[in-house]
C-alpha cells in the first residue's frame, strides 16, 4: 500500500484494492511535504492538510522511513499532538517561525489551531502570526496573556494528551488561583488537574491543601459525599487537612439523618414515588431498600450518608441493599442501563469499610445476580 518513491516521497496507493487508479503522493519535510492525488486519469496538487492525521498513524515502513526524514524535536513534538498533526507538520515545513514556536510550545500553536485562528490563511499570514510574543498568542486562546499562562501552557507540552485534555487544561489557565497552584505544584501533577477541572475554586481557598489528597480513593468519597449533603461549600473551603474534612463530613451526616421531616419525593397526587423493581435477586441476609422512608431510616441506622442518594434512588440511577449478616453493610448497585450494572459501594456504620469475607460474600452475590439478570432477559 505504501513505499517511497526515488526522491523520497510517500506513495499511498489504493489501486489494487479499488479496481481503479487511485493514489497520494507526499513529498519529504525538505521539499514541504507537499502532495498529489491521482484518481484515474485526474491529478490534483493537494496539501498536507488535506491528506490528514491519518498519515502519521501508519506503522508501514515506508511511513516510518518517510517520517524519520522530519527532524527528530519536530517529530517528537508532533507525536504527541492529539490532532493537527498534518496542518503543524506543513506549517513547520515552510516556516522557520512556526517550526520555532512548535519547539518552544507545542500546546500553545495546537490551540490556535484547535481554536480556528489558523484556518482559511496562508503561511506567509500564520507566519507573521507566530512572530507576535507568545503573551500575544495566548490572548487568542481566550486568556488573559500573562507570562505565567505561558509558561505552564510550555509545561504541558512533551507528553501525550487527549484533546479533551488539552482543552479543558487551557480553559482551566482562565482561573487565576488555578494558574498560581500550578505555578507551585512539584513533579507530575496529572491527577491534581482532574480534580480541579470539576472543582477550580479548590485553588483559590484553603482547602487547595487537599488537592494532592484526594487521589486516595477514601479522602475523595469522603469530599464527594460533603458536595452532595451541603448546598454551602463555605465550610468545605476552609477544610485544609483530612482531619478537618472527615470532622465537616460527620456532622452532615448527622444533621442529614436528624431531619425526621425530611420531604419524601411524591407524584402528583401526594403520595411518595415508589422506588423501581430491585435490579438484583435478594438473598437470606442481602435484601433490597423498597422505599424512600427505609433508605433515609437506613442512613440514620447506620450512621453515613446513603439518604443524599434518595432523588437518585428514586430515578432509578442507583439500588441499596442492607446486608445483615455475617456484618451490617449497605450495598450502593450502580444501575448504568441496558441491563448493565455495577458495584459502587459497600459501607458498614459510620463508612466503616467491609471486612475480607463480607466483601468475597457480596462479590459473588453480585456476579451470581448478573448472570440471573441477563439469563432473565434473554428469556423475555
Amino acid at each position: 500500500m505504501a513505499n517511497l518513491s526515488y526522491n523520497e516521497s510517500l506513495e499511498i496507493d489504493w489501486t489494487q484494492s479499488l479496481g481503479h487508479r487511485c493514489m497520494v503522493m507526499v513529498a519529504p519535510w525538505n521539499k514541504g511535504l507537499g502532495g498529489i492525488a491521482i484518481d484515474d486519469d485526474e491529478q490534483t496538487d493537494i496539501t498536507l492538510r488535506e491528506v490528514g492525521d491519518w498519515v502519521f498513524g501508519l506503522t508501514d515502513p515506508a511511513v516510518l522511513t518517510w517520517k524519520e526524514g522530519f527532524p527528530a524535536d519536530v517529530l517528537q513534538a508532533l507525536e504527541a499532538m492529539p490532532s493537527h498533526k498534518a496542518h503543524l507538520a506543513e506549517y513547520a515545513s515552510k516556516s522557520s517561525s512556526i517550526k520555532d514556536l512548535l519547539l518552544s510550545n507545542p500546546i500553545l500553536l495546537w490551540g490556535l489551531c484547535e481554536y480556528g485562528f489558523l484556518d482559511d490563511i496562508s503561511v506567509d499570514e500564520i507566519e507573521e502570526l507566530t512572530r507576535l510574543k507568545q503573551r500575544d498568542l495566548a490572548k487568542h486562546l481566550k486568556l488573559e496573556g500573562t507570562k505565567q499562562q505561558v509558561r505552564l501552557l510550555k509545561w504541558m507540552s512533551g507528553v501525550s494528551r487527549t484533546k479533551d485534555e488539552l482543552r479543558s487544561y487551557i480553559r482551566l489557565l482562565k482561573h487565576r488561583g488555578v494558574c498560581n497552584y500550578l505555578s507551585h505544584a512539584k513533579g507530575d501533577f496529572g491527577q491534581d488537574l482532574k480534580f480541579l477541572t470539576k472543582h477550580p475554586w479548590l485553588a483559590s481557598c484553603p482547602a487547595r491543601a487537599l488537592i494532592t489528597l484526594l487521589s486516595d480513593q477514601e479522602h475523595w468519597i469522603i469530599f464527594r459525599d460533603i458536595l452532595r449533603m451541603t448546598d454551602d461549600i463555605t465550610e468545605l473551603q476552609q477544610c485544609a487537612t483530612i482531619k478537618a474534612l472527615n470532622r465537616l463530613h460527620d456532622r452532615l451526616v448527622v444533621e442529614l439523618n436528624q431531619w425526621r421531616r425530611r420531604e419524601l419525593i411524591r407524584n402528583e397526587y401526594g403520595q411518595p414515588v415508589s422506588l423501581p423493581q430491585p435490579p438484583l435477586p435478594a438473598t437470606v441476609n442481602i435484601i433490597p431498600i423498597t422505599s424512600q422512608a427505609e433508605l433515609i431510616e437506613e442512613g440514620r441506622e447506620m450512621h453515613h450518608c446513603i439518604a443524599s442518594h434518595l432523588k437518585s434512588v428514586v430515578e432509578g440511577k442507583f439500588a441499596v441493599y442492607r446486608m445483615i449478616a455475617p456484618e451490617r453493610l449497605t450495598i450502593e448497585v450502580l444501575v448504568i442501563g441496558e441491563g448493565q450494572l455495577g458495584l459502587r459501594e459497600v459501607r458498614g456504620k459510620c463508612n466503616r469499610l467491609p471486612s475480607a469475607a463480607s466483601s468475597a460474600i457480596i462479590e459473588a452475590w453480585f456476579s451470581k445476580g448478573l448472570l440471573t439478570s441477563e439469563t432473565r432477559a434473554q428469556c423475555q
